[in-house]
C-alpha cells in the first residue's frame, strides 16, 4: 500500500518533492522520500518518474523508482 504527498517547489519546472509511505514489501512502514520529474508529453501517455529513499531498518536505507504513466 502507498500513500503520500507531492509539492511543486518551483512552478515553472517540471520537478516534485515527493514523500511517501511505503507498507507492503516490509514489517514496518518505510517513510520515503525523493524527487520526481514530469514527462509531459503531447500524447495522453504523460509519466512521472520518482526515485526517493527511505529508512527500512536501524542502518539500512533503501531506494525506490518509480515511472507512473497516465493511460
Amino acid at each position: 500500500m502507498y500513500s503520500g504527498t507531492v509539492r511543486i517547489p518551483d512552478p515553472t519546472h517540471d520537478l516534485y518533492a515527493l514523500k511517501m509511505d511505503i507498507q507492503s514489501c516490509y514489517n514496518v512502514v518505510v517513510h520515503a522520500s525523493g524527487q520526481g520529474v514530469l514527462i509531459d508529453t503531447a500524447s495522453p501517455n504523460d509519466s512521472l518518474t520518482a526515485a526517493l529513499t527511505g529508512l527500512v531498518g536501524l542502518l539500512n536505507t533503501d531506494s525506490f523508482v518509480y515511472r507512473l504513466t497516465r493511460q
